[in-house]
């Protein structure tokens, strides 16, 4: 069932992980994140008549997304220190942890 505080996690989440996207310039990814928080927002709309089937489409986009080979569970930050690479490896994929635990329960 759609859960207005669980999506609205999930949108932060979402934003952040664009966020960092953009900084280190991946143009391709982002676009399908921005896809997803575009959904999530819908849902939170006045004018949305059913918010869980723009929800379930936002956590579906995501699953297609991160789970194939050659997906975005492959990108990873380059930086050329490597304990820096490191740190921001390690937030990217907590980011996506955090998505993957609210997305795995629908």
């Amino acid at each position: 069932m759609y859960n207005n505080v669980t999506a609205k996690k999930l949108l932060h989440e979402f934003e952040r992980l664009k966020l960092i996207l953009i900084k280190y310039n991946e143009n391709n990814w982002v676009r399908g994140v921005e896809l997803v928080i575009e959904k999530l927002e819908w849902s939170f709309s006045e004018k949305c008549n059913e918010p869980y089937a723009f929800y379930l489409d936002a956590c579906n986009t995501w699953k297609a997304m991160d789970r194939v080979n050659g997906s975005f569970s492959d990108y990873y930050i380059w930086h050329d220190d490597f304990n820096e690479r490191v740190r921001l490896n390690e937030l990217l994929d907590s980011i996506k942890n955090h998505i993957w635990d609210i997305v795995i329960k629908i």
